[in-house]
């Protein structure tokens, strides 16, 4: 059973998968930019990256909850100041990128996910799947600020259209990040059923 806030996020790729169809179904345009697929595919991979910053602000949220005992008055009140501290940092917390998540989830969980982010069938060792993360920050910011994507970035080059992204690298995308949502969910519900002794809380 995933926990509620990958539940948002499978959610919210949904709302991406329709603008991804709506970018397969536009008009062919051969040889110069199809706005309405490239807004589309912009669209979709903005919705992805907000879905995961939004998934990782609501884990830690969940995760706090998930060990909250009302017989403990002391842990109660260690965790009610540190769900203070969390809401504070997840009101600044606003670029997911491999580093800032992996701080979010360590600070407020005492879970590192420096061993779990891996995509063995995307063929990324841990390191290479840092940089990947980065990479979909790097590209949602470029179009953000009204620029073409990075051309250094393989993984997401159009043959076509340098620049600009397709519908194979946003595919890619949105399964890179639905894995690294579930093995988030995996590790940090091994972690808190290790670290505090309750079942698993999903």
């Amino acid at each position: 059973m995933p926990s509620v806030a990958s539940g948002s996020f499978s959610t919210a790729r949904i709302t991406a998968g329709l603008l991804v169809d709506a970018a397969i179904n536009s008009p062919k345009k051969v040889g110069s930019i199809d706005r309405h697929k490239s807004t589309c595919l912009h669209a979709a991979l903005a919705v992805l990256v907000a879905a995961w910053e939004a998934y990782l602000e609501r884990l830690v949220r969940e995760a706090q909850q998930a060990v909250t005992d009302s017989t403990n008055t002391k842990l109660s009140a260690a965790l009610a100041l540190l769900s203070s501290l969390t809401e504070i940092e997840v009101k600044r917390f606003n670029t997911p990128n491999a580093e800032n998540s992996r701080t979010l989830l360590f600070a407020h969980t005492g879970y590192d996910v420096i061993n779990d982010w891996q995509w063995p069938a995307g063929g990324l060792n841990g390191i290479q799947s840092r940089n990947r993360l980065d990479e979909i920050l790097q590209i949602r910011h470029s179009f953000a600020h009204g620029h073409a994507i990075p051309t250094n970035i393989a993984w997401a080059k159009n043959r076509n259209l340098p620049g600009v992204l397709n519908v194979s690298a946003l595919r890619s995308v949105d399964r890179f990040l639905s894995h690294l949502v579930r093995e988030t969910d995996r590790g940090l519900a091994t972690h808190l059923s290790t670290l505090f002794g309750v079942s698993r809380p999903w």
